[in-house]
């Protein structure tokens, strides 16, 4: 969830031609086919840990720890 809101931030407001809303929308909504992984707490503490251990952003661990939930 957090990598479709990211994705949305930037191509509204950081690309030389933004997207409209309307037009991330429907990218979205045709890339729903792909799972989604929800957040929870076990993989917030995850994250945590990541970032820790690897002096990564905690969001780019919250990633990290979102694709080995994926992958179990």
């Amino acid at each position: 969830m957090q990598v479709l809101g990211e994705f949305f931030n930037v191509v509204t407001r950081n690309i030389p031609q933004p997207m409209t809303p309307s037009e991330v929308k429907e990218i979205i909504s045709t890339i729903s086919i792909l799972p989604v992984q929800e957040i929870d707490l076990t993989m917030v503490n995850r994250a945590i840990d990541t970032h820790k251990m690897y002096q990564i952003s905690y969001w780019d661990a919250l990633i990290v720890s979102a694709a080995e939930q994926d992958a179990r």
